[in-house]
């Protein structure tokens, strides 16, 4: 339809002409849809549904300065995949391309956002920006107040991605003695000498947080992060715990299969504080190492940092409130969209006129004994055509993670998407970190259907367990299982496995599901990158998946019950397990694609996908799907920044797709220019042909505008595109027109 956006803001609203909210699946089911929406909307529940339910894509902003090389840390709701980045390796921003880990979920689905670093962060980096382009593509950008280099990687949890950042040109003021001498000061460390001077006001507290959080993430097995905090917090100014950090700095190397790198910091220590506490014990770590005879000992609990002297001496500052650890942060968003069609056949339909809301929070309070964090995201839809309203939590919990003990949960409405966890849940999460390598998880709850009321769910519960591990120092695994019921069936016993292996230039992940109750595979999925050349990049997927996901009660497709205990009254528990299956049809589908950086302004991509959709049978009044054959897909793009200006991107892109009920052909040009810090504005054009078995041919045009203003903390943010069409893309509705409109504004506190 002319009105379907590309970043749809309420996303259980519309897509494709289907409306999917609860209440509209629920009069279509009783009013005896045809067996086609019904297998439409089993799609849309095996591939969208955690998308209607999703709350930001953004999930944390990490950015740790340091006198050369910063680091940065960008998180996600949901596992994604880098597929390319642009500039190659230098600039004042990056583009970074992303696509989701699984076939499950839409990035679409998430709104767009923009995250800013606090102001007295020292980094280079402003801001960071989300912008889904389609349900498979969005793109991130990371602009920075000048230019610098960057290299990005994948996080180990494949939920985050690292950017370091160095300047290209530092300032006279970051050249101080201290930084233009290093071998200076490692040469003269004695006890007497003039202390070298600070990097940052407050760094004794701020070490302190650096050692805290670092020690906890090597604890948990977070290796990249702890690295990120240990190496700002050895790199500071000497204060109290330079040598604690620096310990745990060289263990963490050493953990991460960084033998140089961790005998150089053990060395570094021994160099330094050839006499301090921990002297003894880095010796032995270092001789390990040196020999490698014995493995690398785990972390020493005895090495627990010491609690903070009050503030009694002259010059420490007073003891601090627990409220000044207390971060809070988060958007308030509205808009409101419009979307009008008119066509030959219906004449002039208003499809959507509707007003959205968006409340977004997270907090975080830090003490001696436990990091605390809570979050809230809410949105209220008022749809003005049928004066209707609907309102959702998408997101309400709160996690505890006690400093002193290896436990941490969480509890509340939660994200899932991993160990086996279809979509959100109401519940809680246990977790236990018995050694750097080693830890186990339990979960319990109720999942969280968005096609239903908003409310908890009593009627269908689950339990799980997981451990996760590492091993040979770069393969991270997770194995699990879980048992889900139903109505007092049950409905889903799953166990599988989740890996992700990376090395430099190099990275392979994937996950398994099975259903030992059906004795089907539920899931099977591949993906993998290599950096064959420094400017040229192969990546690849292979994915096999029941869509949508083998439960029991994917039975309820396209039948006129609501619940399992109203389907047993016309069928038996086997004849049930029967529709399950007949429903949940395979899809497989592999992609191969390759990205050449030319120079670092140009950049062409391309992709070659194969998908396939079995076929489905007659069985419970549900009509046959006949599957849609083999489906042939490609995809160019070029890309070139700073065409104009530098900030500029310009894409032009064209894709094809081949089927036994359908070709299609498209061209899409977008260019995203800022005009200014505050303007951006993203003038696009997409040309498409169809030649579908159906109506015939079928050419429709679409320009479009969108604009961003930036005015402190409110975001002003606008978009407007019209289409027309020449060809019947339904049958008797003829040549059809019509215009998308949608004006709103976020606050970020």
């Amino acid at each position: 339809m002319w009105g379907q956006r590309e970043n749809p803001r309420t996303p259980w609203k519309e897509r494709d002409g289907v409306r999917i909210r609860g209440r509209s699946r629920t009069r279509a089911r009783r009013a005896g849809a045809p067996w086609a929406l019904g297998l439409c909307v089993a799609l849309w529940l095996g591939i969208g549904a955690e998308a209607a339910a999703s709350g930001r894509m953004l999930r944390g902003l990490e950015v740790h300065p340091g006198t050369e090389t910063s680091k940065v840390r960008v998180s996600f709701a949901t596992p994604v995949r880098i597929l390319r980045q642009s500039p190659a390796s230098e600039g004042s921003w990056v583009r970074i391309e992303l696509a989701p880990f699984t076939g499950r979920e839409r990035l679409d689905g998430y709104p767009n956002e923009i995250r800013r670093p606090p102001a007295a962060i020292g980094s280079a980096l402003q801001e960071v920006v989300y912008q889904a382009r389609e349900s498979d593509r969005a793109e991130l950008d990371l602009r920075f107040d000048r230019r610098v280099r960057f290299d990005v990687r994948p996080g180990d949890d494949l939920r985050s991605l690292l950017v370091s950042l160095t300047p290209v040109a530092p300032p006279p003021e970051e050249e101080t003695p201290e930084a233009a001498a290093p071998q200076a000061r490692a040469a003269a460390p004695a006890p007497e000498a003039t202390p070298a001077p600070e990097v940052r006001p407050g760094d004794p507290e701020l070490a302190d947080t650096y050692v805290r959080e670092g020690r906890a993430a090597l604890q948990s097995g977070d290796y990249d992060r702890a690295a990120l905090l240990l190496e700002e917090a050895a790199t500071l100014a000497e204060h109290p715990r330079s040598a604690e950090a620096r310990e745990l700095l060289g263990v963490t190397r050493e953990r991460n299969g960084q033998r140089a790198h961790a005998q150089a910091e053990y060395e570094a220590y021994l160099e330094r504080w050839p006499d301090g506490p921990g002297a003894e014990r880095v010796r032995q770590r270092l001789d390990a190492l040196l020999t490698a005879a014995d493995d690398p000992k785990p972390a020493l609990r005895e090495a627990r940092a010491p609690a903070r002297p009050p503030a009694t001496s002259p010059g420490q500052r007073a003891p601090r409130s627990p409220l000044d650890d207390l971060e809070v942060f988060g958007s308030v968003y509205t808009s409101y969209s419009r979307v009008q069609r008119d066509s030959e056949g219906s004449g002039r339909t208003l499809d959507d006129s509707s007003f959205f809301h968006d409340v977004f929070t997270r907090a975080s309070l830090r003490t001696d004994g436990v990091d605390l964090r809570a979050e809230l995201q809410a949105s209220y839809l008022f749809d003005l055509l049928d004066d209707d309203d609907d309102w959702r939590v998408s997101n309400l919990f709160v996690e505890v993670d006690p400093r002193r003990s290896r436990f941490s949960g969480a509890f509340g409405r939660l994200p899932g998407n991993r160990a086996g966890i279809l979509g959100r849940f109401d519940g809680a999460r246990l977790r236990y970190a018995h050694s750097p390598r080693l830890a186990l998880n339990a979960v319990a709850g109720m999942p969280f259907d968005p096609f239903i009321e908003p409310g908890i769910d009593p009627s269908r519960a689950f339990v799980g367990a997981s451990v996760e591990t590492t091993l040979f120092e770069d393969l991270r695994l997770e194995l699990y299982g879980i048992q889900q019921w139903a109505d007092g069936l049950r409905d889903r016993s799953g166990v599988g496995a989740e890996f992700s292996w990376m090395r430099r230039g190099k990275f392979l992940a994937g996950l398994v599901d099975y259903d030992v109750a059906f004795a089907e595979l539920n899931t099977a999925f591949l993906v993998g990158t290599w950096q064959l050349l420094p400017g040229t990049t192969l990546n690849g997927v292979i994915d096999y998946r029941r869509l949508p996901t083998l439960t029991r009660r994917t039975a309820l497709v396209g039948q006129t019950e609501d619940s399992l205990d109203e389907l047993r009254r016309r069928f038996a528990t086997g004849d049930i397990d029967d529709l399950a299956l007949d429903r949940s049809v395979r899809s497989q589908s592999a992609t191969l694609g390759l990205t050449q950086t030319i120079t670092q302004r140009f950049q062409v991509s391309g992709e070659l996908s194969l998908n396939d959709f079995s076929g489905s049978p007659e069985s419970g009044g549900v009509g046959a799907f006949p599957g849609s054959g083999l489906q042939v897909g490609s995809f160019l793009q070029l890309l070139v920044s700073d065409l104009l200006r530098e900030g500029d991107v310009v894409t032009l892109g064209f894709r094809s797709l081949q089927s036994r009920d359908l070709d299609l052909y498209a061209l899409e040009l977008h260019w995203r220019a800022a005009l200014s810090r505050k303007l951006r504005v993203d003038p696009f054009l997409r040309l498409e042909y169809r030649d579908q078995i159906t109506s015939g041919g079928v050419m429709t045009y679409r320009p479009g505008l969108r604009l961003d203003y930036r005015v402190g903390a409110l975001n002003l943010d606008a978009e407007f595109s019209y289409g027309w069409g020449q060809g019947e893309r339904f049958l008797g509705e003829g040549d059809e027109e019509g215009y998308f409109l949608l004006v709103g504004a976020r606050w970020d506190f």
